[in-house]
């Protein structure tokens, strides 16, 4: 079985040895520790989700701009749809074999399909991520129509700031707000950079509250004009051929 390279792995080296127990030939980034906590944690992710179709390790920690209590993100990906229902107690059960911080995702090699013709940090995950094992799934370019919608999202976002009170809640929005824009950014050049993402996201955090939100406004704003200059392509033309195929499965089940 063939491991894939995404862009984002050239140069990378594969380790001195399959991994104990995982049928699958693993590529990490060379500067990793080897055996270290990624070992465990793939070990961890096969007993727990046997016959997975391979995982996709991502985030800070894969980087190498993770903060000392930075997450371990896996996405993992499965056939069996009922499995999507118990990530949670999947994620617990991770996170209590490894003793470490894992955020864990799971997805179907369909969903995960549809999903990167619509959602950026979808596309940048897996530009920026190292996919372990089989090649998961074919994906095709991020739509004009995903970002679209994504930039509103991040919109609706900014008008929720205004109006929220607490230290904790508008934390944790100008942080999702920040990330989305990041990844936005890159996402209309098409050109992906973990590194970049992470300065993105620093810069806009460390200004207060109301910099970051008139900050983030400003960037909306230089998107939306640069996003009108952006074609439609052949993620745009798979998403019609997707919604078409769907209301043709809903009418026969109908009928």
């Amino acid at each position: 079985m063939e491991s894939v390279k995404n862009p984002a792995t050239r140069g990378l080296e594969q380790p001195p040895g399959p991994l104990p127990g995982a049928p699958l030939i693993h590529v990490f980034p060379a500067d990793l520790p080897w055996p270290g906590d990624w070992r465990n944690i793939v070990r961890a992710a096969q007993d727990l989700l046997p016959g997975n179709r391979g995982m996709i390790l991502y985030g800070s920690r894969v980087s190498g701009t993770a903060s000392e209590d930075g997450d371990y993100d896996v996405l993992v990906v499965v056939e069996d749809r009922a499995l999507l229902q118990t990530r949670r107690k999947r994620a617990a059960d991770l996170a209590s074999a490894t003793g470490l911080p894992v955020d864990l995702n799971l997805a179907t090699p369909h969903g995960l399909e549809t999903r990167s013709l619509l959602d950026p940090y979808i596309q940048y995950v897996l530009a920026t991520g190292v996919q372990v094992g089989e090649q998961i799934v074919e994906v095709g370019p991020l739509s004009r129509q995903g970002i679209q919608d994504a930039l509103i999202c991040v919109e609706l976002d900014l008008q929720d700031l205004h109006g929220v009170e607490g230290a904790e809640v508008t934390t944790s929005m100008l942080r999702r707000a920040a990330k989305q824009l990041a990844v936005l950014s890159q996402a209309v050049d098409g050109r992906y950079s973990a590194q970049e993402y992470a300065q993105v996201v620093a810069g806009i955090l460390a200004q207060p509250v109301r910099a970051s939100v008139a900050m983030m406004s400003r960037m909306v704003e230089v998107l939306r004009l640069r996003l009108v200059r952006v074609p439609a392509n052949a993620g745009d033309e798979a998403l019609v051929r997707y919604v078409a195929r769907e209301r043709h499965r809903l009418h026969e089940q109908a009928h």
